[in-house]
């Protein structure tokens, strides 16, 4: 018998973008290789359904893949769950799997499940509703009002940021409560799950990477000294302002120190008038950089593509985490994979993932001064660096493994199927 999974995920599929002409969004690279597996399993049909934000209001759009039918839709209103109805039933679903429970479709499509009498699982990516609890560390408290023209309207600053995951906190809470079934993969997760649903059944299930981070290898003897990588830093949990803090108390000591920031430039403004479209946050970093004499050591890429993005990880020294909260983060997992060095602030799941001293070294997150000495440790000693690298090399291989994470999951469709 083969049965049908419905996936809900937040981003378009790179099949789905070409065959639409969409660029291809570079987030959500890590459902390449699960879906890949999943869909070419015998037993199992694979549709995936998302936001596709090119659609108009309630339009719906069907695009048959080579082995993936996929449901993308434009903005709807929450509380019409025609669309996810209609989604449901054409796929023929036995199980909707939603990945994650930030955005409120995740809710429709969980309530709709349970209307429907289908079986559902939630996937914990984030939890906004904790996240709101850690917008931001050592920012100013006046700095977290809005203060550009741009956070003024559209209310980004942090503490309307934090406004906003606790709205949509409230949907995720409740999507939690509608699926008796929850996939998680750290014992951080596992506890925030227990305390909103503690009926709910758990089950660990390992995240499977991007394909291009299971082919390159970070090597010592081609690394550009004394660099540093971070993945992002446009949000505030991410941390950046601490990372910029670190690096100040290590410009007299290393002159050359580079930071190389991937992602949306928080400092870039798009008129004249530098704080217009920047967010509150944009311009404190941007305040914090003058402020700290760092402007020469700080290099921000954009948007780069995904070759591009392992090319700089494996080229750099270090990679550094220093969000106030976090999951499990993919950036530090495909750090620990190609064997960058990797320092990440001790928060959330990071715990579950790599051993203090052994796979990585982990800071207290508000303590910029142990993250610029963790950094000039792993500078200063090549033997250490080694050490961290091989060891986390050999946790992720484990962790990220995908026959495996992709036979654990079908083991949990064939379990809630079961029961």
């Amino acid at each position: 018998m083969v049965r049908s999974i419905l996936w809900v995920v937040n981003v378009p599929l790179p099949e789905y973008s070409h065959m639409v002409g969409l660029k291809v969004c570079n987030f959500g690279g890590w459902l390449l290789n699960a879906s890949s597996y999943l869909s070419k399993s015998s037993g199992f049909r694979l549709s995936i359904s998302f936001p596709d934000y090119s659609l108009k209001p309630g339009e719906t759009k069907i695009v048959v893949g080579e082995h993936i039918t996929y449901y993308a839709f434009g903005k709807f209103d929450i509380k019409d769950h025609t669309i996810v109805n209609d989604v449901i039933r054409d796929s023929k679903a036995d199980v909707v799997h939603v990945f994650g429970t930030e955005l409120e479709h995740s809710y429709s499509f969980s309530l709709e499940s349970r209307k429907l009498n289908i079986e559902s699982v939630v996937s914990i990516q984030g939890l906004v509703s904790v996240i709101s609890k850690h917008v931001s560390t050592r920012v100013p408290k006046i700095m977290q009002f809005p203060f550009t023209f741009r956070s003024l309207i559209r209310g980004d600053s942090i503490n309307g940021l934090r406004a906003l995951y606790s709205r949509r906190g409230e949907y995720e809470k409740n999507t939690l409560r509608l699926s008796g079934n929850v996939i998680g993969r750290t014992d951080w997760d596992k506890a925030c799950v227990e305390l909103i649903n503690p009926q709910a059944n758990y089950f660990h299930v390992n995240e499977t990477l991007r394909p291009t981070f299971y082919e390159k290898l970070w090597d010592i003897d081609l690394v550009q000294k004394r660099s540093i990588f971070v993945s992002q830093g446009n949000m505030p949990f991410k941390g950046l302002n601490v990372v910029l803090e670190a690096m100040a108390l290590l410009t007299g000591k290393y002159p050359d120190l580079r930071l190389y920031l991937a992602g949306t430039d928080p400092t870039r403004s798009k008129c004249k008038l530098k704080y217009v479209t920047m967010t509150s946050y944009g311009a404190y970093l941007d305040w914090l950089i003058s402020k700290l004499n760092i402007r020469s050591n700080v290099v921000f890429l954009g948007n780069i593509s995904e070759s591009d993005y392992v090319d700089r990880l494996t080229r750099s020294h270090v990679f550094v985490s220093a969000s106030s909260i976090e999951n499990s983060p993919n950036s530090v997992c495909e750090a620990m994979l190609v064997g960058t060095p990797v320092i990440s602030s001790f928060v959330g799941g990071v715990s579950s993932l790599c051993e203090h001293k052994k796979s990585a070294m982990l800071y207290q997150h508000n303590a910029e001064y142990m993250l610029a000495n963790y950094i000039s440790e792993v500078f200063e000693n090549d033997d250490l660096a080694l050490s961290l690298s091989y060891h986390a090399k050999e946790k992720a291989k484990v962790t990220h493994d995908i026959p495996r994470n992709g036979a654990d999951l079908i083991e949990v469709y064939e379990t809630i199927l079961r029961n």
